[in-house]
């Protein structure tokens, strides 16, 4: 029977079927999991899960096979994903000390300062001279924010997040997908990952709704 007829919140993973639904609440990633309902989300989800742990989650929710034209073996992920996989395995550990968190806040202080300088007493020289290093940095903190790189500290994550993510509010969509989508289907940023490098489906190298964006 096809998959689209049914009237539950299900995802493909390597060719099986999974029943999300009850998981989506309590995804750790937060509303990121609701990007795979509907789809097949192998690629993704071998991306960005590189423990043994989320495998035995998600093996809770399995519910069959998924096999094309009635018959042969259901996909697989691809070798080298494994393999980077495993190579990576345990990298999402929190680091013991704050050193990203400490270096993040020690630069918005100083672009608070320079903001002050450049906008608040009129130096406008500094400001012609670090305007463009401080909209690279500011988009770069979120980007280090969205890949969960200040994660020593909980509180961290979600304070340099939400700071970031006021600074750098025109890139919001890139990274969290369209608004109105409210959470359904793949951001640029997480496309950009799945389709790495393909000059035709990779955002950072083309367009996928108008819009040019540089090369990240």
């Amino acid at each position: 029977q096809d998959l689209y007829d049914e009237d539950f919140s299900w995802t493909l993973v390597d060719g099986r079927v999974y029943a999300i639904g009850a998981f989506v609440p309590a995804h750790p990633g937060g509303a990121l999991i609701k990007r795979a309902i509907g789809e097949d989300a192998s690629e993704l989800f071998s991306t960005h899960h590189t423990s043994r742990h989320a495998r035995d989650v998600l093996a809770r929710y399995d519910i069959g096979v998924l096999r094309k034209g009635g018959g042969g073996e259901p996909q697989r992920c691809r070798s080298f994903q494994e393999t980077l996989n495993a190579r990576v395995a345990g990298l999402e550990r929190a680091p013991r000390w704050m050193v990203a968190e400490a270096v993040a806040f020690c630069m918005l202080l100083v672009f608070a300062a320079w903001a002050v300088l450049a906008y608040g007493c009129g130096w406008r020289r500094l400001n012609v001279a670090f305007a463009w290093f401080w909209l690279r940095h500011l988009d770069s903190g979120l980007h280090s924010a969205v890949h969960g790189d200040f994660r020593s500290r909980r509180w961290a994550h979600q304070l340099l997040r939400r700071i970031y993510g006021a600074l750098s509010h025109r890139a919001i969509e890139y990274y969290h997908g369209q608004a109105h989508l409210q959470g359904v289907g793949m951001s640029k940023h997480f496309w950009h990952h799945v389709r790495t490098n393909e000059a035709s489906q990779d955002p950072d190298w083309s367009t996928m709704t108008g819009i040019v964006w540089v090369r990240r």
